[in-house]
């Protein structure tokens, strides 16, 4: 089996408030697990990919917290191919499951997860719990998908040829890790979040913002993480600016709970946060005095 192009997007665990297809969650919790399902989920009426999955065991508080490593790559011969993702929870344990592109369920969330610069993955525990991420996707990201979409669009794989290669994989699964069965992949309905609509209020993982001054380093930790992502990608300023509006609640939140004395202390300590800090200070000072003008 040939490999193009794996690469890796880390992805750190996030509170929205989601909204899902019903009968997508239950059928994921009704199998056995360790399983995995995709779907689309909503957000602030947004649609978006959903990658879900039920290990099977309960993964530690201060490894989720960390987020974790998403592999992915494009597997098969000449004739036919399959789709990887490997989930890491570095420390802990890593994940495969092997997709079959010529399914329309996949064709529509990859294609989201391309064409809208962003993903969630939902971690459902043993107690039923649910742990959401958010991948926000950057320019190399998702490279492998991006590489191969008009070979995954035009897939021609068979259910055979795709057991096939599942029956390979799992002699030998690269990197090494349990196998997530794939299911629920005839349900188109888990495309539309509107019918049969669940709503998910998320809790953090277990053991993390339990306190105002651990919210205070998680928020902190994962603005910083964003910030050198952007640098690392070149940003400048506006970019830079234009990039982070989405993380402005996270980082009024952070305002609320921290304070000027620990912001300056927590500026200090996570030299992201203090460029993003900064940046926001000259865009206020530039409104104000009218060097930046605000379209009315």
């Amino acid at each position: 089996m040939r490999e193009c192009g794996p690469i890796t997007t880390n992805v750190v665990p996030l509170l929205p408030k989601l909204a899902l297809n019903r009968q997508f969650v239950e059928d994921l919790i009704a199998q056995d697990a360790p399983c995995f399902a995709l779907g689309m989920v909503e957000e602030r009426k947004q649609r978006f990919a959903a990658l879900a999955l039920r290990p099977g065991a309960r993964i530690p508080s201060d490894i989720s917290a960390r987020g974790f490593d998403l592999g992915h790559s494009l597997l098969g011969t000449a004739r036919f191919e399959v789709i990887h993702f490997a989930f890491e929870f570095c420390g802990f344990e890593t994940y495969n499951v092997l997709i079959n592109p010529n399914n329309p369920l996949v064709q529509t969330v990859v294609n989201s997860m391309i064409q809208r610069g962003k993903y969630f993955i939902l971690v459902i525990g043993p107690d039923e719990d649910a742990t959401a991420f958010r991948a926000d996707v950057g320019p190399r990201d998702l490279i492998g998908l991006r590489q191969n979409i008009h070979q995954i669009q035009g897939s021609a794989t068979t259910d055979a040829q795709y057991e096939a290669a599942l029956a390979q994989f799992r002699r030998r699964p690269y990197p090494p890790g349990p196998m997530l069965e794939w299911v629920g992949r005839d349900r188109i309905a888990s495309l539309d979040p509107s019918l049969d609509r669940l709503e998910l209020s998320l809790a953090p993982p277990r053991g993390t913002a339990t306190s105002d001054a651990e919210e205070q380093c998680v928020l902190a930790e994962r603005l910083d993480a964003w910030i050198k992502e952007l640098e690392r990608e070149g940003a400048h300023d506006i970019e830079l600016f234009t990039s982070m509006v989405e993380q402005m609640p996270l980082f009024q939140r952070l305002l609320d709970i921290a304070g000027a004395d620990r912001m300056f202390a927590l500026c200090d300590e996570y030299p992201g946060l203090y460029r993003y800090a900064k940046l926001l200070e000259r865009v206020a000072s530039g409104i104000e005095t009218g060097d930046i003008e605000v379209p009315r």
